[in-house]
């Protein structure tokens, strides 16, 4: 039997390849949509505390992941790391949650890319796309 890979399986959806845990996925969510993180971009988090929707999640997962101060350069952002990177969680982290495949898709939603005409998306875009597709 041969498929086409131009469509995907009937049961080929965002939400069956992502193992994002429901509780992690909830507290994501209300973190996103509350307030309480003020959105950056092009990094995790910058030395101001903006953060990328990543950036969120991995404060919610693995807090104590980050370096002490701001102490890398991300074009002329002072910026933190998240264990080993500064732009995108670790692989480990990605794997575990499930989000590998998707994390590039959610930093250009959190960025945008002019280069491409993709706009940047609020926190609560952020959040209603994660809600629907994951």
């Amino acid at each position: 039997m041969t498929t086409s890979n131009s469509e995907p399986l009937p049961t080929d959806t965002l939400a069956e390849r992502s193992h994002l845990p429901p509780e992690v996925k909830a507290k994501w969510l209300d973190a996103l949509r509350s307030g309480r993180y003020e959105q950056g971009s092009s990094c995790l988090r910058d030395e101001g505390n903006h953060y990328c929707c990543l950036g969120v999640l991995v404060d919610i997962v693995d807090p104590s992941g980050w370096s002490d101060h701001a102490n890398a350069c991300v074009g002329d952002l002072n910026v933190y790391q998240h264990r080993r990177d500064t732009q995108i969680p670790d692989f480990d982290i990605r794997a575990q949650l499930g989000i590998v495949n998707i994390a590039t898709t959610l930093a250009v939603m959190n960025d945008g890319d002019d280069t491409d005409g993709v706009k940047r998306h609020s926190f609560a875009e952020i959040a209603d796309w994660i809600e629907a597709n994951l």
